[in-house]
């Protein structure tokens, strides 16, 4: 027979027979052995587990006050190593998804603010920051669907919070009456609250309810004068009408009531810049970048400023900085398309390439859709450039003149004439005088009475150009 040892244990045997042969007393000894040595296994992790508890305690805080300090790569360092020692903390996980965002780590962002959620199912927090960062960096579309999930795993439990997020994403995909319908459904979950008055205001707006949205920005304002948001949106609809002094007026009560929101600060130092104020935009830029350094938010901001203030070669330089790092980063792309618009004026196809670019990396590129469909008629492209009018319309940001113009091609092509006429009599309200607009009108009731006799000619449809808000 042959016998096999093991290193302190009793003896086995082994019979040619090919069983095994053990006696009650060497059983006995040999479970007897394994139960204390698991024994001893389970009291050294449990003695360990404090230990590493704490270690990843210490390593969470150091992290957090190196973010705090702007010191990314050590607090990045600190956050990885707690997550090393508590792994099914979520906490860790939460400050590396802000670390990465704040070094322009994108995906790495998204990858840790997931994982965040599933180590927490029952914190709303992971999955409204990860649905925070999509917005913030121009995906609606996925915030949107992430949104879904999250409310239809709720339930009936949706938080208000989530639903106004929802709605701002869906607004943003340019799907203004979804978001109305889920607004509506916050609005009900949070009463008065002024950060889904003002998505509601939003909406209105993307829906030519232009009346009903002043009148509720206005009421909401009474009642919560100090509501950044709120103020925020009234900003941006004076801007987007010309009424510039009443924009920077509101900017600037937004930004008194939120100093340290950084999307407030960058729309108003955009509104500055345009309205001439460049210096003074350039000013607030300063601080902000100085503030976060590697925000390419901030940066592809301070791009536009200078872009702005008619510092091309200044303006690429930092967008191409930002692009570098974030290749999609819609802003950027837009200067950078500004940028070759003005330097390649003999070569308008490169233009509008990058202008369609930086569209398809954030949807909501209002100001590429302004070059755009200007570069299209140029070009003669007027069925292009109808559709990137259409677009604007849509998300609530076409000015009077684009609306005059889009009405205008309606006209000219045929196509949408009844859409056009309403365009037209909607602008007579505004500017009854208006000798374009009256002109328009009776040219676009010329061609509706004419198609009206002609039964079965439908109007060719054009496709707008997909996408949504930042």
């Amino acid at each position: 027979m042959k016998v096999l040892r093991f290193p302190g244990a009793p003896s086995l045997t082994r019979f040619r027979s090919g069983g095994y042969g053990l006696s009650v007393r060497t059983t006995t000894a040999l479970a007897l052995m394994l139960v204390l040595s698991g024994c001893q296994k389970l009291s050294s992790l449990l003695q360990e587990e404090p230990a590493r508890e704490e270690q990843a305690r210490t390593w969470l805080l150091k992290g957090r006050k190196l973010l705090a300090k702007g010191d990314l790569l050590q607090a990045q360092q600190a956050q990885e190593k707690a997550a090393s020692f508590s792994p099914i903390d979520h906490e860790p996980q939460r400050t590396l998804g802000t670390v990465y965002e704040r070094r322009g780590l994108l995906t790495q962002a998204v990858l840790a603010l997931k994982r965040a959620a599933e180590l927490s199912p029952d914190d709303s927090g992971p999955r409204r920051e990860l649905a925070e960062l999509y917005l913030r960096s121009g995906q609606p579309g996925p915030a949107a669907e992430h949104l879904k999930r999250v409310i239809e795993a709720a339930g009936g439990d949706a938080d208000p919070v989530l639903l106004r997020m929802q709605a701002t994403a869906l607004l943003r995909s340019g799907q203004a009456d979804e978001a109305h319908v889920v607004a509506r459904r916050a609005e009900a979950a949070s009463p008065a609250d002024p950060d889904v008055l003002a998505v509601i205001a939003e909406i209105l707006i993307a829906r030519r309810q232009e009346e009903a949205a002043v009148q509720l920005l206005d009421s909401a304002v009474e009642n919560h004068p100090h509501a950044a948001r709120l103020r925020a949106v009234r900003a941006r609809y004076f801007f987007s009408r010309g009424k510039i002094e009443e924009a920077l007026r509101e900017f600037q009560l937004a930004a008194e009531a939120a100093p340290d929101d950084t999307e407030i600060g960058l729309a108003r130092a955009r509104a500055l810049a345009s309205a001439g104020q460049v210096e003074e935009a350039a000013q607030l830029m300063s601080e902000i970048v100085g503030a976060r350094p590697t925000d390419m938010n901030a940066q592809a901001s301070l791009a536009e400023v200078r872009l702005l203030a008619n510092d091309i070669p200044g303006a690429r330089e930092v967008a191409e900085g930002v692009i570098a790092k974030q290749p999609r980063h819609g802003r950027a792309l837009y200067v950078r398309a500004r940028a070759i618009e003005s330097q390649a004026e003999d070569d308008p196809v490169r233009a509008v390439n990058a202008y369609r670019e930086a569209i398809e990396a954030d949807p909501d590129q209002t100001e590429a859709l302004s070059r755009l469909w200007r570069l299209y008629l140029k070009q003669g492209q007027k069925a292009d450039a109808i559709s990137a009018l259409e677009r604007l319309e849509l998300l609530g940001d076409a000015t009077t003149e684009e609306e005059t113009e889009l009405a205008d091609l309606y006209a000219d092509t045929g196509i949408n004439l009844q859409r056009g006429l309403k365009l037209v009599e909607e602008g007579l309200l505004k500017d009854p005088g208006n000798p374009r607009l009256i002109s328009l009108k009776a040219q676009l009731e010329r061609k509706v009475r004419d198609s009206t006799h002609r039964p079965g000619k439908r109007e060719p449809a054009i496709e707008i150009i997909k996408g949504g808000k930042r």
